[in-house]
Parts: structure tokens; sequence; C-alpha cells
């Protein structure tokens, strides 16, 4: 007996979406559904031809449901490529299949963000994308197409004439775009070129820094170079070396020698060399005896609720105006029980809470909260280094009537009214 019409197409399988082709950027995920009356005898094939099952480890699931079997891709990699088949194996052998093609999605060679050129000679930009198919590159020049007197696309990059150095201020944009897909991937890459330059001196560099015996001092030598320059540092012509008192710190086109001033044998000559594969450049630094401000005298002029004026009379310098005072370095402790320890913790630096007295040397420390125990110490910043901490002077800030202080703005009040 002859199957009926109704019966030959219930045993017939369909794919839910139905496209034959499917293409996906490798990541994207991806479920397509065998449509089955019989479920538990329907079964996908990979590529391979082999009998899809699920494994704890695997990012492609088989899913058997009511109304078929689901095929989920999680997340697609490129040997997830090629034809997978639907087959129901009941008898009637009906199929179903589709093709995913896997693309790569576009990614730039990072490390030609940044090209070098020599001025004056023409130069070819380059823009590489890596693992994907054949993608066309299109090119702007600050965003504008580029001038064909200046600049021609060819299938390598970007063509430059004649590099100058208002080159160096543009923004070249590289963007790929994979026609061979049905969808729009496209993205940029911004290219800065730097022109090839030996190192040479950014600005007046400083030549004079001054140290404090017993203390670290840091001479910085930094040049405009391209390719970055290599540093090297010498004392009285010998070259140093990382070691117990001294430390190199270089990054790029910048190199900082920190000195520890254990004696006055570290003061003297050095001399900074930049060095990189076009030349050279040497500056000659002096590294000078400076000096410690003493600390200043502290006496308490008032004390409010919430603020303190303290006068502070400068010590006598060995050298003088050579060092000028530049301002104080305050400090203060809150709830501290007494001013005659001068010990390191718990100590707050006054920042955005303090001012200079207008009429004398000293200064107003203020935000402080009523009814609280504080001791306060400074010292005074020369042009060199901050100086010795002032023994801490201790103040309680009084306790403000809320009632009295309301009772004698309405009494202002009162008189601006009669006024």
């Amino acid at each position: 007996m002859m199957p009926s019409n109704a019966e030959q197409v219930s045993r017939e399988v369909v794919l839910l979406p139905s496209y034959t082709k499917v293409t996906k950027i490798v990541n994207d995920s991806y479920r397509v559904t065998c449509i089955s009356n019989y479920p538990n005898d329907t079964f996908w094939f990979n590529p391979n031809g082999q009998k899809l099952t699920n494994s704890p480890d695997s990012l492609l699931r088989v899913e058997v449901k009511s109304r078929g079997v689901d095929l989920h891709f999680i997340r697609i990699s490129h040997t997830d490529e090629g034809a997978y088949k639907c087959v129901l194996l009941n008898g009637s052998r009906s199929r179903v299949s589709f093709d995913l093609n896997v693309i790569h999605p576009i990614v730039y060679d990072k490390t030609l963000q940044t090209q070098i050129a020599s001025e004056g000679q023409p130069y070819l930009m380059k823009c590489v994308v890596l693992d994907n198919v054949s993608p066309r590159l299109l090119w702007s020049v600050d965003g504008q197409i580029p001038d064909k007197h200046e600049y021609r696309v060819t299938k390598d990059g970007l063509q430059i004439f004649n590099v100058s150095d208002s080159d160096t201020n543009k923004q070249f944009t590289c963007r790929a775009v994979n026609s061979l897909t049905p969808f729009s991937q496209s993205n940029m890459l911004n290219i800065t070129l730097k022109i090839r330059t030996e190192p040479r001196q950014i600005g007046n560099a400083k030549v004079r820094f001054y140290g404090i015996i017993g203390e670290w001092t840091n001479l910085t030598c930094s040049v405009k170079a391209v390719p970055d320059a290599k540093f090297e540092w010498f004392y009285r012509a010998r070259l140093l070396e990382n070691s117990r008192d001294i430390r190199i710190i270089s990054e790029e086109n910048k190199s900082t020698l920190q000195v520890f001033n254990d004696d006055e044998e570290k003061f003297g000559d050095y001399a900074c060399r930049a060095i990189n594969e076009l030349g050279h450049l040497v500056q000659n630094i002096q590294l000078l005896k400076g000096e410690k401000p003493l600390p200043p005298i502290l006496r308490i002029l008032s004390v409010a609720s919430d603020e303190v004026k303290i006068s502070a009379k400068h010590g006598i310098t060995q050298m003088g105006a050579s060092f000028p005072i530049l301002d104080y370095t305050i400090q203060y402790k809150p709830h501290c029980r007494t001013a005659t320890t001068n010990s390191e913790n718990y100590w707050v630096l006054a920042n955005g809470n303090s001012k200079p007295l207008e009429n004398e040397e000293g200064f107003v420390l203020s935000k402080l909260s009523q009814g609280t125990a504080y001791c306060i110490r400074a010292a005074l910043r020369n042009t060199v280094t901050v100086g010795y901490f002032s023994p801490p002077v201790k103040v309680i800030t009084p306790i403000v009537n809320v009632e009295q202080v309301q009772e004698q703005a309405s009494a202002r009040m009162s008189r601006s009214f009669i006024i």
C-alpha cells in the first residue's frame, strides 16, 4: 500500500531559518532548527560526516525538542566552517543541509599605528589587516580624500611623495571594507607619522639642580628624538650605573638620574647623553649644594570654632636670599593629646584649608571641627626643598553656643531694620 501525501510530508525535515548558506564572523553565535515530526530519529552531521553529539566542553550543542532538533553554535570558530546535514533516519532518509561560511573580523596590525619616515623623502604608509580575506582599503587624510598632488593610493598602501614636517600633525586613516560578505563589516585604523630626528633639546632645558646632604635629588634630561633615544649618565666623565646611591630611570625620550647626597662629593658636574641611530646630544648639568630651611617659630594668634590664626617667623638661614622662601607646608593632627611629641604618625596635610596671613608672616588654618584638640606644625618651602618641621603647637577649638549665635544674629537683623 502506497503512503498518503500527508504521511510523506510528515516524514520530511525542514530548516528554520531556511537559509542554505550562512555567513558568520568568528565568535558569533547561531541557532538553527531541523523541524521534524520524529525528533528522536533525527540527527545532525558535521562537515566530516560525523554524527553530532553533546560533550561537556563543546561549543556546538545539539538539543532535541518536541518540534525537532536544534543545532546551536555557542561561539563560532573558523574550524566550524563547512556543510551541516540534518537527516531523518526512520526509513524516509529525508535530509536538509546548509553551508556555514566563517570569516574573521577586521583586525588591524596595531604595530602600524605609528610609522616613521625621513623628511624630504618619499614614503609608503602601510595598513595591514590580519586574518581576513582581501579587504578593500580606503584612505583619508584629516578626514578628506588624499590630495593627488601629495599622495597616491596604491594596492600596497598610501604613497607620500615628499614627507614634510607638516605630515606629523595630520591624521591618516585607513578603513578596511570586507566586500566579500553579504553584510557590512568595516572599521578604521588611525595612523600617526613621525619624522626621523636626531636627539634635540626641548626648549630651555634645566641645567642647574640643588641637593641636600642626606637626601635624594632628581636630575632630569628630556629630548625630542625619533626613534626614541637611549640615555647615558656621566659624573665627571665617568659612566654611571645603578648602585646603592645611584638610580637611573628612563622612559620615552626622558631620563631621570636619582642621586643620594651622602656627602659633598656628590655635588659637581654631570652629563646626560641621548643617543639614537641618527646622532646624539649631550646636556651638561650641575648639581649644587642647597639649603634646607630651618623650622619656623609658631605662635598662636587667635582660635575660633572652625579656624586658627598662627604667626610663623622664619628661621635664620645661612645662605640668605640665595634660596628665597616660597610658602609653608602645614600639617595638623586632630584629637592629639599633647604637643610635646613630634611623632610622624597620623599627620594630615593642610591641602585647600589654609592660606597666608595678610599683614604678617603666618597662616590661617580653617575648616576645623569645634570642640577639638589639634596639634599643628609647619615647615618652610624654598626653591630647593621643604624644610624642617617646627615643634607642634596645640590648640582646642571652642564649642559654639548655638542659641547665643542665633540671638546675636537676630539682634543684628533687628538693628538693620531700625536703621
